[in-house]
This record gives structure tokens, sequence and C-alpha cells, in this order.
């Protein structure tokens, strides 16, 4: 075995890492391997592989995010569907995209363990609705398709899940706090477990055999099995890199006042603001956490000609969008939005959520600290969204006016309950872009603040939590 096999193959193997965030840096690093002339060939043969010795439909569609991130398109997807043992609609959605063509033969319609016995018990129910193994809106999904559809879903879910049970005893918990570094009360962080396998195994196993056996509809099938997708299309490659310079700036030496940190936010943003390099539209980050202290910034945006605006009202109104505006899906590949007319009203949201779905377990960091890209005022036009490696392109035609960065900060597997996890996103658009909005609009970009700072008194005492709003003016 040559040393390049070994290497493609230890890093296959750390696929399979229960932090999701280390899952979504290797399968970015097997995408540039996968796309290497040198490294090509040893790599498919070691993700057929691995898709054949893959215990579970979840750990498959892991497996498969590695090409998805790749963008590549030219692979051999019959050799990897047949090296399939446990297929699932979300594997030959993914196989589809990656293939560009359809499968006739759904040879994952028949992978299920069969209707569930009537007086099954749901005790499973109960792991099923830890957000630790599963999102919790995926068991609200499929309630909601119960109730819609009449089908028993959820107690198949637990059947299903019960059988992977039995069908594959492994030892273990799916407690992972030896991940954190102390102070166990008070952190908290997602893991794959080997319970979280199951659970979305179990997931679709049953959309499989409500398929098949209950008349379900494929394409409500291929909808539903979404919510437990590795990654969104839409993001590939897009991994967290260096915190940009700015918000190095914002940590402060020790824990300050609420004066220097209201003066400090003031200088850095604005002044970074008013360089070349574009302005911040919305930013959402851990500015820093130490042992007794921590705190975390979002920087929000909007338009308006009043000059009596309050940010508790601007931050009302941004808690509102996701769910109600945000991007919508051009293709499998790009977010986009048509340009709109200046709504009225004091002030108007300068950017909107980047999806109202699931972005994908690898990232549920990012879910926590949802990207907002920026609304197109005007007749025409639109903007769509091209990703990177190490960003979003916001593009309007044939020019780039903005990007979207993630980067991590002081990160851990775990993060304390009180803050998001430590990671941060931030959109930033031209200044060409700020004005041709403020021109056609005729209101101004204001920009308001929120930080969230905890603190204590000492090491392992409580944390007490205090909050500051207002305008970087």
């Amino acid at each position: 075995m040559t040393s390049v096999r070994v290497a493609v193959e230890s890093l296959f193997s750390r696929l399979s890492s229960p932090v999701p965030v280390t899952k979504l840096l290797v399968g970015s690093h097997l995408a540039t391997v996968l796309t290497s002339p040198d490294t090509r060939a040893v790599t498919q043969e070691a993700l057929i592989k691995g898709l054949h010795e893959a215990r579970f439909e979840s750990e498959v569609t892991e497996l498969l995010a590695v090409p998805l991130i790749a963008g590549d398109f030219s692979l051999d997807v019959d050799a990897l569907r047949a090296a399939i043992e446990f297929p699932s609609v979300l594997s030959d959605s993914i196989l589809s995209l990656v293939g560009g063509r359809d499968f006739r033969v759904k040879a994952w319609m028949a992978a299920h363990s069969g209707p569930a016995p009537q007086f099954h018990p749901s005790k499973s129910l109960e792991i099923l609705r830890k957000a630790q193994i599963i999102p919790p809106f995926v068991g609200y999904r499929l309630a909601g398709l119960e109730r819609d559809s009449g089908l028993p879903l959820l107690r198949q879910w637990c059947f299903e899940f019960d059988s992977l049970d039995q069908r594959s005893v492994e030892e273990g918990s799916s407690q992972f706090m030896y991940f954190s570094t102390g102070d166990h009360e008070h952190r908290v962080g997602q893991f794959v477990s080997i319970d979280s396998h199951r659970a979305r195994s179990a997931y679709l196993r049953t959309l499989a055999i409500a398929s098949e056996r209950w008349g379900m509809p494929i394409e409500v099938a291929e909808d539903f099995a979404e919510a437990v997708r590795p990654v969104d299309p839409k993001l590939r490659g897009f991994v967290p890199t260096k915190a940009p310079n700015w918000a190095d700036k914002l940590v402060p030496n020790g824990n300050i006042g609420d004066e220097e940190w209201v003066e400090n936010i003031r200088n850095v943003i604005l002044g970074r603001n008013s360089g070349a390099d574009g302005t911040i539209l919305h930013a959402d980050f851990l500015v820093a956490e130490r042992k007794n202290w921590a705190a975390e910034l979002e920087l929000v945006t909007v338009f308006s000609d009043r000059d009596d605006v309050k940010a508790e009202e601007v931050f009302s109104r941004h808690d509102e969008l996701p769910g109600q505006w945000s991007y919508k899906t051009a293709d499998p590949l790009t977010f986009t939005t048509t340009a709109e007319g200046m709504p009225g009203g004091r002030f108007v949201p300068a950017a909107i959520p980047i999806s109202d779905d699931y972005l994908g377990l690898f990232y549920c960091e990012v879910m926590s600290r949802l990207p907002y890209l920026p609304r197109r005022f005007g007749r025409t036009g639109e903007l769509r969204t091209r990703s990177s490696a190490s960003q979003i392109e916001i593009i309007s035609g044939s020019e780039t006016v903005g990007r979207v960065v993630y980067w991590n900060k002081d990160w851990s597997p775990t993060h304390l309950r009180y803050l998001k996890p430590n990671c941060g996103v931030a959109a930033i658009v031209s200044a060409n872009f700020v004005t041709e909005m403020e021109e056609y609009s005729r209101k101004k970009l204001l920009t308001f603040c929120h930080l969230k700072k905890i603190e204590r008194q000492k090491d392992y005492g409580p944390w007490d939590t205090k909050e500051l709003l207002g305008e970087v003016v």
C-alpha cells in the first residue's frame, strides 16, 4: 500500500469524527484531494471502499458529501452507487446531482424493516427528541407529515430506530463532554454519536417504506430527506478560515466596562467600514471567551431616513426574519434574490437570511449564527451566490458586489450554553453597492449592535449576563 493511499484512507477515517465541524474540514480537504489529477484515482477507490463498508444510511450520505463538496460531476456515479450496501433516497439524490441524471431503479425503496407492529412501543421517541441526537425540527416535520397524511410515521421511525439498535450493537455513550475542558454543566455541543446515525438512518428508512408501501410520492420523500443531509450543495466548500483583522481588534485585554465596550465597537467598526474593503452589512460572532468572561456581538444594518430609530425595534424586526424572508433556491448550487421596490416604514432591513431551510449537519454551528445576505432594491436585477473554499461570493450580473466569510474563534467542540457556538459569520458589500442602494432608496444605511457579555467572579461560579444594544455612530 502506497503512502498516498494510506494518507487518503486515513483522511476518510477522520470523516467519522463525532464533531460536525471536523467533518466539514475533513470533507473539504478530501474534496480537494479528489479533484487533484495525482490523487483522483486513489481517492475514488477509497471512497468506494468506504461506501461498501458503511454501516448506516447516514454514514453513506456523509461519505457522498465529499464528491458533492468537490463539485466534480465527472465521477463514475454508477460505481459509487453499486458500492453502497445501505442506500437511501438521500444518497440517490446526492448521486443524481453529482452525476447529472436521475436513476430509474429506486433500490432505496426496499431499504426498510417492514411495517412497524401496531402496538410497537414509542419509548425511543425520548431519544429521538434529544437535540444532541438529531435536530428537533426533524421530528416536528415528520409529526406534521403524519398529521397531514394519516400514516404512522413516528411509530415507524421508532421501529426502524429499534431495529437498527439490534442490528448494530455497539457499546459506547452518546455523551461527549470529555471534549470539554471542564465546567461541564455550563457547556453544550452537537455531536454525531451512534444514536445520531441510527436516528438519521431510521428516518430515511421510514421515508423508504412510506414510498414503497404507502404511496408517498418520490418528490415528497426527496424533500423530507433534505432534513438530514450532511451539507447544502449551495455551500459546498465553504469552510471556516482565519478571523478577520477587525474582529480580532475588538478583543480587549481583559474584562472591560460597558463604556469601553461601546467605544471599542464604535472605533473598530466605523474605522473598518471607512476603508476600501467595503461595508459590514451583517455580522454575528464570538468576540472572545476567557476563563471568567466571554462576549459575542451581532451587527445589523437597516436603511432609514429617520434619526430616531431604536436598536430594540431593529433587532426585534431582525429576529422575525428567519422563516419569513430569505434568499431562494435558483438551482441546486445557487441561492438568489430578485430586485424589489423599497418598502415603506420607519426602517428597512438591509439584509435577509441566506436560507429558510436546513444547511446540513456539517454546518450545524453556522445554523446558530445564520448568515444574512444583502437585499437588492431596484426595478430590475438579482443577486446570486457562488460558493468557494474561503467565502460565498455575492454576484450582481457579472460583478462581485460582496462576500460572506466564516471563521472560528477560541473554538472548542463545546460552547457556553449562554452564548452561541464559538464561530462567526459576516456579510460584507462594496461601497459602490451601498451607494447604489442609498441613492435608489433615498435613505441612509445605519448600523446597530447587540453585545451580549457574561462574567463570573470566580472560577466555576455562576455566570451573570448583560446585554448592550445601540447604534454604531
